[in-house]
């Protein structure tokens, strides 16, 4: 249910349709949290904190800050590093 509703999100941001894609990824990360999904939290956090980069939100770099963690720990170091990189230009973008 998670993973659907997470590609729901990312399907409804591409085209456009924000604030659908917010709801859809809000709810996706609610039930990785619950389930203690470590690579669903990192994903959906990942999703939703661009979202809210491109919604002009706040929350998405820590969001983004929050999935390099995760990340980090499962060993992905390549996708971690691109995610602080996002979060520090996006935190940048609202300064």
């Amino acid at each position: 249910m998670a993973v659907t509703r997470l590609q729901i999100g990312r399907v409804e941001h591409k085209r456009g349709h924000l604030q659908s894609a917010h709801l859809e990824l809000q709810t996706a990360l609610a039930l990785n949290r619950k389930l203690r999904h470590a690579e669903g939290i990192a994903s959906t956090c990942e999703a939703l904190g661009y979202l809210l980069v491109d919604m002009k939100s706040r929350g998405g770099p820590e969001l983004l800050e929050e999935a390099a963690e995760r990340v980090a720990q499962l060993g992905q170091t390549r996708r971690a590093k691109k995610l602080r990189k996002a979060a520090k230009k996006a935190a940048g973008k609202k300064a």
